[in-house]
């Protein structure tokens, strides 16, 4: 079972990397860095036939298939350790750490990783930002 669910999870992490530009399409960013490059009709936004850079065709598929790489590592990971209980005690024997690779996990596995690292990001950075103006008012006066 281990070994199939390696390769489920490289056929799907291979699929959501390929597949990432018709599946999150940011049309403000296609033409941002330098020349574009004209991608296979099944990579082509369909309804504008919109053609992508290279910097950033190379960013979303890596960023995609390394997202749901690691959400089917988790899951792996989290199988092999419940695997060891049986089935009547493995429910005694959830942590938090279990929990914690199921979420991954699951949010990996759907391709939505890279999008919530980038949301926790930008959220840690607005309240670094929002602490440093606190104290900054705080100090000035």
């Amino acid at each position: 079972m281990v070994y199939f669910l390696i390769a489920l999870g490289c056929v799907v992490s291979l699929f959501f990397g390929l597949a990432s530009m018709s599946i999150h399409v940011y049309p403000k960013w296609h033409h941002q860095h330098g020349s574009t490059l004209p991608i296979r009709r099944w990579l082509v936004n369909e309804p504008t036939g919109t053609r992508y850079t290279m910097p950033h065709l190379i960013y979303q598929v890596w960023l995609n298939f390394v997202g749901a790489a690691i959400g089917w590592i988790a899951i792996v990971v989290l199988y092999q350790d419940l695997g060891a209980y049986s089935t009547g005690r493995m429910i005694n024997a959830l942590t938090w750490s279990h929990w914690g690779l199921g979420l991954v996990g699951f949010v990996g596995v759907v391709g939505w990783l890279p999008a919530t690292l980038s949301g926790l990001v930008n959220s840690l950075t607005a309240l670094v930002k929002a602490i440093s103006d606190w104290l900054t008012s705080k100090l000035a006066k």
